[in-house]
């Protein structure tokens, strides 16, 4: 047992010692009472959403542990380096695209930012990297919504802007606009992701010397889109059921 118990930890645990009649917990006095470095333990509850302004890890307990946006702006908004969001259920953000509501928008003041084991669902998009450097996002699961009259109501399932060295490797992805989408960015890897029943799976837009390898796409309109893109090496991918390409050079 450590000397010092997290601070995060024990808000944890003291909000949650008031029993069943909260409905939902507020997450953000917890990050606000966490020191820089801290690991906050969050148990299988139902969490308002926040905004995290120091570095802080968020461990959950898979999808028992619900982040709520309660249906406007952005659900968890990383706003600072070295953050890590772990194993857990985002879900229930606005969903105006051109205000880029998201279920986790990573700002560019996140370098380093780290989301793993993470369900998105019901968001405007699922995670938006907003030139931010070095990102990871791993093994999540991001359900797209599809109950927008047209298709550019919806956002993508990741969404990278501006983004230098980003890895995003085994992730499941289906529904929404485009499963990855890829623009203003360089040194990126898409990696063993697999993506259904998007328009185009993976989407790169002027985003210059990325790798694309391994991924499974399958009922989408387009498989791989490289468009106006330059020093893409594309290796080992599956695309299935296309309806109008399978790869698309433009």
């Amino acid at each position: 047992m450590p000397d010092r118990l997290a601070p995060g930890l024990f808000l944890v645990l003291l909000w949650t010692s008031v029993g069943p009649a909260v409905a939902q917990i507020d997450l953000q006095e917890l990050v606000d009472h966490a020191s820089p470095g801290d690991t906050l333990q969050l148990l299988p509850q139902r969490y308002a959403s926040a905004t995290i302004n120091k570095a802080l890890t968020l461990v959950g307990h898979g999808t028992g542990t619900v982040i709520d946006g309660g249906g406007a702006g952005h659900v968890l908004a990383l706003r600072s380096p070295d953050i890590s969001v772990r194993n857990l259920m985002v879900t229930n953000s606005g969903t105006d695209v051109s205000l880029k509501e998201s279920g986790i928008w990573i700002d560019r003041l996140a370098g380093s930012a780290s989301v793993d084991s993470v369900r998105v669902e019901g968001c405007g998009f699922g995670i938006w990297v907003d030139a931010a450097s070095a990102p990871r996002i791993t093994g999540c699961r991001i359900i797209g919504r599809s109950d927008a009259a047209i298709i550019s109501d919806l956002g993508n399932g990741i969404h990278l802007f501006n983004v230098t060295g980003g890895t995003v490797r085994g992730n499941h992805i289906e529904a929404g606009r485009d499963g990855v989408y890829i623009s203003n960015s360089s040194g990126c890897l898409i990696e063993n992701n697999h993506i259904h029943g998007a328009r185009f799976a993976i989407h790169y837009m002027y985003a210059h010397a990325n790798r694309v390898i391994g991924n499974v796409t399958d009922s989408t309109s387009v498989g791989i889109a490289l468009m106006y893109s330059k020093g893409i090496q594309v290796l080992d991918n599956r695309v299935r059921a296309g309806r109008t390409h399978g790869i698309l050079l433009r």
